[in-house]
């Protein structure tokens, strides 16, 4: 099961591409990635799942509420409002706002998130109907501690860490009052909302995928009907003639529905093509790869604080294949991920390791295995590293190491999750 990608055909959201980026929004999507995740894998009961529904506000058309994550549970429904805040948070269940406390840096308020969570109800409320909703707070980041006063059984505020245990005990306890019918209809309903649904660009506007072609079958079915009446005018016409004709409309019939199969092909085509462009590079599925790491092997991988914020590191890569081949370019760079949400980026080669082309390839028959040259990384702790790649990589044939077939990849050297 990948999780990943179970994420993103309900988001749209790449989320390896977002913690590259880790912006605001970047983090927010990760934050709600991780109580995704704990849901998805340890949920008791039957259930479906809905993310970042936009929910029409009453009385206003043209304005929406966006939930981040909704739980159609056969016990009710559970709108979950989701924060990956760091520091302590200070506050009281009514107050309008509350406080995001740190040591070293200055305070900052935020809005109250129950009172936003019950917005969010209230309008979901009009959309589904005699069925118990429940409002969830979650702060998903593990560097977040809660003091809220005035809590009560009725107001599930968690930190991503206590949630499990808390929400299962409701889960279990509270009336099991849906059926999976029930459960599939009003997913079917809310799925409207929510970015599932494939959309295309059509003369420059964005609409369903089909709609564009409806228009085109249509006229298809009038001339189609038009022949038929043509043919029911002609009863004095030859029987020849007749059939003549008949085998002609049976012809353009045909090759019609063959020009919109190969529409709809080549517009399917598109679609994947523009997805793909939001896919992390090494995990499009082409017809030389699909993750570098399924060719190659990490081995003897070496991780150590030397001193105060700095960190070796060396491993080994193994060639796992027969058929390929990796180098490494003058490019080819560590990016280190953090648990703190840094990103750190440290070159492979510079003035303490000069690169050469022949001597950073790997393959079978050429080098089997090559060790990394040590590197340290400055300004970071080891407990603090979370994930660790390699960057710009290039890949051949072994049977021609001259010619490129795949540039720019990646290689996961070391992760901590």
């Amino acid at each position: 099961m990948d999780l990943k990608e179970e994420h993103k055909n309900l988001t749209s959201v790449d989320i390896e591409s977002q913690k590259d980026l880790w912006d605001e929004r970047g983090k927010g999507y990760y934050g709600e990635y991780l109580v995704f995740c704990k849901l998805y894998k340890q949920l008791a009961g039957t259930c479906k799942i809905l993310m970042n529904l936009q929910i029409p506000v009453a009385g206003n058309l043209n304005k929406t509420t966006e939930i981040d994550l909704l739980l159609i549970h056969e016990t009710g429904l559970y709108v979950f409002e989701i924060k990956h805040y760091k520091g302590t948070i200070y506050g009281k269940v009514d107050d309008e706002k509350w406080t995001q406390y740190f040591r070293t840096t200055k305070n900052k308020t935020f809005g109250n998130p129950i009172i936003q969570n019950e917005y969010h109800i209230s309008n979901l409320k009009n959309l589904v109907e005699n069925v118990p909703i429940y409002s969830v707070v979650v702060f998903s980041n593990d560097d977040c501690k809660l003091k809220i006063k005035d809590k009560d059984e009725t107001k599930m505020i968690y930190n991503i860490n206590n949630m499990d245990d808390i929400l299962q005990s409701k889960l279990i306890n509270n009336e099991h009052i849906l059926s999976m019918d029930d459960i599939n209809q009003i997913f079917e309903k809310l799925t409207n909302f929510s970015s599932m649904k494939e959309k295309v660009f059509y003369e420059n506007t964005e609409k369903e995928f089909y709609t564009w072609l409806e228009p085109i079958i249509k006229d298809l079915e009038n001339a189609k009907n038009n022949f038929e009446l043509e043919i029911k005018k002609k009863k004095k016409i030859k029987r020849n003639f007749i059939l003549i004709n008949i085998v002609t409309i049976i012809i353009l019939i045909i090759s019609t529905i063959t020009i919109i199969e190969g529409i709809k092909i080549n517009y399917n085509n598109n679609l994947f093509q523009f997805k793909q462009n939001f896919l992390h590079i090494d995990e499009i599925n082409n017809e030389y790869i699909t993750q570098l790491n399924e060719l190659f092997l990490i081995e003897e991988k070496n991780l150590r604080q030397i001193a105060s914020n700095i960190v070796s590191f060396t491993a080994t890569i193994k060639t796992n294949n027969d058929i390929y081949g990796m180098m490494l370019t003058e490019n080819s760079k560590y990016l280190v991920f953090t648990k703190s949400g840094q990103v750190y980026e440290y070159n492979v080669f510079g003035e303490h390791l000069k690169y050469n082309k022949y001597s950073n390839m790997l393959g079978n028959g050429i080098n089997n295995r090559g060790k990394l040259a040590e590197i340290q990384f400055y300004g970071i702790n080891v407990d603090d590293i979370n994930y660790i790649k390699l960057t710009k990589i290039n890949l051949f044939k072994l049977i021609s190491i001259k010619t490129i077939i795949k540039s720019d990849l990646e290689l996961e050297l070391y992760k901590n999750y």
